[in-house]
């Protein structure tokens, strides 16, 4: 039986980046949006949101700041208080069904701008971090079918964690049909590693399939025949727009989480650029390390020295792009480049389009 996965690296208009999910729970993140499905919820429900964060003794203020992330596990903790209130075990499920895709900000409408499922998958998979860094989606083809799992970005045992798990599996159903306009949409069969709980009526009636509980993976099963067929709401026209601004929002996050030295390294990387191509044992000596060590490390990171100067490129190119006084030549120029017809085909590689297509569509 034929499988392969859904890869976000083939979508031309995106570029893998090399980052890297924390080891522990308790270095997870997510974004705030998930607190304000929280405590909306509860506030419909009678429940002061101001008790359940006092409780837990979490700062209120991140309800203040949609930039602003949650710790995982304190996140968690309002789930488990918000729960035992209400008497509510399908809490995240009950919040998944809530999760708008107006909540997720630009991702959510990078999603929207999709041509096709597979296009919107491919996105979800590579910018699913924004929303949260506690797991990752995975889209597998087995046959006829397609599968989504959701993953764990960590090992050990974390109490509450069924709630977000079955948040995100519900919200992504829930976004799924919303985008495709297709609100009978039904999977194939869902899979849970949540307990069995007594009553499974709200499960069954949010995904109208057979239902495993205490499964090895979270899993959502659906026919892959409809991957390929047009979104008929999709936004294509904002697609280079909104992909630049998640790409931004993407690198931003993971170079939040670099050690000082490969901060230093990139900062050293884009000074050299603007006096001539940075090469690795020049970059070393400016670290005060030598240039073994300097591979060592970034190979420990995932990273080439010549892949983190190519990440480094694209991150300023698509910047430079939006500024219509800088002409390619500068561009070129500007990211070290010995001649124009180089940056284009750098660019061409990075995104499936030329600079002059790219600038054109924002």
């Amino acid at each position: 039986m034929k499988s392969g996965r859904i890869d976000p690296s083939a979508m031309p208009e995106l570029a893998t980046p090399h980052g890297h999910a924390p080891k522990t729970a308790h270095e997870c993140t997510l974004a705030s949006h998930f607190v304000r499905v929280l405590a909306d919820y509860c506030t419909a429900r009678g429940l002061s949101v101001a008790r359940i964060f006092a409780d837990c003794k979490i700062d209120e203020a991140v309800l203040d700041d949609p930039e602003q992330r949650m710790s995982y596990i304190d996140f968690l903790q309002l789930c488990l208080a918000a729960a035992n209130a209400l008497d509510d075990p399908a809490l995240g499920l009950h919040l998944g069904q809530e999760l708008k895709l107006e909540y997720l900000g630009p991702y959510g409408f990078a999603l929207m701008s999709s041509d096709t499922p597979r296009e919107m998958m491919a996105k979800s998979t590579r910018y699913s971090v924004l929303a949260i860094d506690a797991g990752f989606n995975e889209f597998v083809e087995i046959g006829d079918e397609c599968i989504r799992y959701w993953r764990h970005t960590f090992s050990e045992s974390v109490p509450g964690s069924h709630f977000l798990d079955e948040l995100v599996t519900a919200s992504w159903l829930v976004m799924a049909r919303a985008i495709g306009g297709e609100q009978d949409f039904t999977p194939n069969w869902v899979s849970l590693r949540s307990t069995k709980p007594a009553d499974t009526t709200p499960y069954g009636n949010l995904f109208g399939c057979p239902v495993t509980f205490e499964a090895a993976e979270y899993a959502v099963a659906f026919d892959k025949a409809v991957l390929d067929v047009p979104i008929r709401h999709g936004h294509p026209e904002l697609r280079n727009q909104l992909d630049a601004l998640c790409e931004q929002l993407l690198t931003q996050l993971l170079n939040d989480r670099d050690p000082q030295w490969l901060q230093d390294c990139r900062r050293m990387i884009i000074e050299s650029l603007e006096v001539e191509p940075p090469e690795l044992r020049t970059i070393a000596a400016k670290l005060d390390m030598a240039s073994g060590t300097l591979r060592l490390r970034l190979a420990k990171c995932g990273r080439t020295f010549r892949g983190l100067v190519d990440e480094i490129r694209q991150e300023m190119a698509l910047s430079y792009l939006q500024n219509p006084d800088l002409g390619l030549v500068d561009i070129a120029y500007l990211l070290g480049f010995s001649e124009q017809s180089a940056f284009q085909r750098a660019f061409k590689r990075w995104t499936g389009h030329s600079p002059g297509e790219y600038r054109q569509s924002i």
